[in-house]
């Protein structure tokens, strides 16, 4: 689980070590265009998605500005894979998530899988 950043570590390590469940808030799916990359081949995540893996992404429709690292595109990126569910919000508040027991209840979903 992360967010913004730790979002995209979160689907990039979850992804190579092939682990059950994913969360990632407002994550940067594509890092093309960004200079100091250090491997190309993780510039853009939808080169490795798994099937293994079920990943759940929240986007923010209210961000307007297609170059922000918090774009709703970034998530966009991701659709089309059938391990990837996207919520869309209209306004992404990590805060209220957490009060309101959104993260909590995603978290318990994952724990009573087994």
């Amino acid at each position: 689980m992360g967010v913004s950043s730790g979002g995209y570590a979160a689907i990039l390590f979850g992804s190579l070590c092939h682990i059950t469940n994913v969360i990632s808030f407002i994550p940067r799916t594509n890092l093309k265009g960004i200079r100091g990359i250090v491997d190309n081949k993780y510039e853009n995540l939808k080169n490795i998605i798994n099937n293994d893996t079920d990943y759940l992404l929240y986007g923010d429709l209210s961000v307007k500005d297609k170059n922000h690292n918090h774009h709703i595109s970034q998530c966009e990126n991701l659709e089309g894979f059938s391990s990837i569910k996207i919520v869309k919000k209209i306004s992404l508040d990590m805060k209220k998530l957490r009060d309101d027991g959104t993260i909590k209840n995603e978290l318990d979903k994952i724990i009573n899988q087994v």
